[in-house]
């Protein structure tokens, strides 16, 4: 299973790799063009928002215990 530190950095991995342009991401997702083009400009992104670009990505938040936290401090 693939880790990001953040969810905005795991976010723009996946909408940049797609390969999609905006307006297809806003089409499949029904989040808009706009937004969709803020977020990669660094603007913020509404829940709901997120949560649609989640669900298409198939991205998942899991919470870990505190020896996976620790452990993936020692890697930084």
């Amino acid at each position: 299973m693939r880790r990001w530190k953040s969810l905005r950095r795991a976010l723009m991995e996946k909408l940049v790799l797609s390969g999609l342009t905006w307006q297809a991401v806003a089409d499949l997702t029904g989040v808009s063009r706009a937004a969709v083009s803020r977020f990669i400009a660094g603007r913020d992104l509404r829940l709901t928002n997120i949560e649609k670009l989640m669900r298409h990505f198939r991205l998942e938040v899991v919470e870990c215990d505190s020896s996976d936290a620790a452990e993936e401090q020692a890697k930084v």
